[in-house]
């Protein structure tokens, strides 16, 4: 995305250089956003399905699931909000609609910020499920810190929405657009990546404690071979020495 709108759209210039590239930068916007919903959706019930595996508990499952529909339930609120927020919806990429009357758009703004900060929440939500749990489970301290430090980097991407957040109330949505926002869009970009990156590092766990068991097993091994390079003279060694 970030590529297109600065390649094809001119993100970065001054919209007074760029303004005939202003429907083409405004219409790639509008197609990635669904994407973005998407991505943000799928990252978030892939690791509530997790939790639905490693938590048993009868609360905790009940937790999880209204956390899947309000997730789900955000998805098709801003996708919707997202297809609905002007009239007609080609008033989003034809700002001569609007220029002329022919189209009106509410506060995109308000769209982008609440939508941000919503997606926040439901990250709250998913990071708080699992600290109760783990911190009641029978095992040392040490590796229910380090459980809970895998758990708690998708805090990382809190920080990164916040930051976004910041950066969208900066938007010149009406005087500049392309010279305000590439930093939001450089933010849109990171965020699914870096969402990804975080969830998926506590799955990796199972894999280190097999790298863990395996190089245990093998230190016996190394043992036994490092005593035997220490036995004593074979026989035809001890003749060989007595003949010298």
């Amino acid at each position: 995305m970030r590529r297109a709108v600065v390649q094809i759209g001119g993100a970065g210039y001054d919209m007074q250089t760029t303004i005939n590239n202003l429907p083409t930068i405004l219409l790639i916007i509008f197609l990635t956003i669904p994407f973005y919903l998407a991505s943000q959706l799928f990252i978030k019930l892939s690791i509530l399905v997790f939790y639905l595996r490693v938590f048993r508990y009868h609360i905790s499952r009940i937790f999880i699931l209204a956390t899947i529909a309000l997730c789900v339930a955000w998805f098709i609120a801003y996708f919707l909000w997202n297809l609905l927020v002007c009239s007609p919806v080609q008033a989003q990429w034809k700002p001569n609609l609007l220029m002329l009357g022919q189209g009106r758009c509410s506060n995109m703004k308000a769209l982008y910020s609440s939508g941000i900060i919503t997606n926040m929440v439901t990250d709250l939500f998913i990071l708080a499920i699992p600290l109760k749990t783990i911190w009641g489970m029978q095992m040392r301290l040490s590796e229910k810190l380090g459980l809970l430090a895998s758990f708690s980097l998708l805090g990382a991407v809190f920080i990164v929405a916040s930051i976004r957040v910041y950066y969208v109330t900066t938007v010149d949505l009406q005087n500049n657009l392309t010279r305000t926002m590439p930093t939001t869009i450089l933010l849109t970009v990171l965020e699914p990546n870096f969402a990804i990156l975080c969830v998926s590092i506590p799955m990796l766990r199972p894999i280190y404690r097999y790298y863990r068991s395996q190089r245990q097993d093998d230190t016996p091994l190394r043992d036994t071979i490092n005593q035997n390079e220490h036995v004593t003279p074979t026989c035809d060694e001890s003749s060989a020495q007595n003949k010298d």
